[in-house]
């Protein structure tokens, strides 16, 4: 896997700053189990498919703590204007 590059960790912060962290981990954890999905549909590939599950679990679990760390550092929480 290679490295993020500059131009990559711009469009991160830029992310970032235009919307929450959790709302990113949110949407981390929705492609990954799309991304389940379709390697479980497309691929029959059985243990793929419940390691992507696994990583939107994973994902899912982080959105609390960083809507509360969002809260800290100045980001409105989801549904706020």
């Amino acid at each position: 896997m290679s490295p993020i590059s500059g131009n990559d960790v711009q469009t991160l912060e830029q992310m970032i700053d235009r919307v929450d962290l959790a709302e990113l981990a949110d949407t981390i954890a929705r492609i990954a189990y799309e991304k389940a999905e379709h390697v479980q549909t497309n691929w029959q590939d059985r243990d793929l498919a419940r390691v992507w599950n696994r990583v939107g679990r994973r994902f899912d679990k982080l959105v609390p703590a960083l809507e509360l760390v969002d809260e800290t550092i100045g980001f409105r929480k989801r549904g706020q204007s």
